[in-house]
């Protein structure tokens, strides 16, 4: 089964042990389909019952390589859960000649499903002879 490595430079937890705060966190796994997940942020808490991670808040620029994209958001919230991820903010998807950018974001990302909520612009960059063609 694949299971998420986390890493990070300090990590402190509450008075409580209910919660543990880290900086400049790093995540990441490989999918049973061989795509690797990256995911790196300043800062995360994570709140815990026990050894379970019951939500992930992300703040301070998050970078999320999944793969051959990439996603990037200020902030974060996920609740594995429910297999919930939230982005209230701007968020930008980048990836094989691909650009989309929103403001808010939902997803599931165990069925891989996203939707980005409102503002949304896509860019495509196709593959042309002789030189970048740009369309917006």
């Amino acid at each position: 089964k694949n299971q998420w490595v986390v890493a990070a430079k300090d990590a402190s937890y509450s008075n409580d042990k209910t919660s543990v705060t880290l900086k400049e966190a790093t995540v990441s796994m490989t999918t049973e389909d061989g795509k690797h997940v990256r995911l790196t942020a300043p800062t995360a808490v994570l709140t815990m019952d026990g050894n379970h991670v019951k939500r992930a808040q992300l703040r301070g620029g998050i970078v999320v390589v999944y793969g051959d994209y990439t996603v990037t958001t200020n902030e974060a919230e996920f609740t594995p859960d429910e297999d919930r991820l939230q982005a209230p903010g701007a968020v930008k998807i980048e990836g094989q000649g691909l650009t989309v950018t929103g403001v808010g974001m939902t997803g599931h990302p165990k069925t891989e499903t996203f939707e980005l909520l409102k503002e949304v612009s896509t860019q495509i960059v196709p593959k042309a002879k002789g030189g970048d063609a740009k369309v917006s």
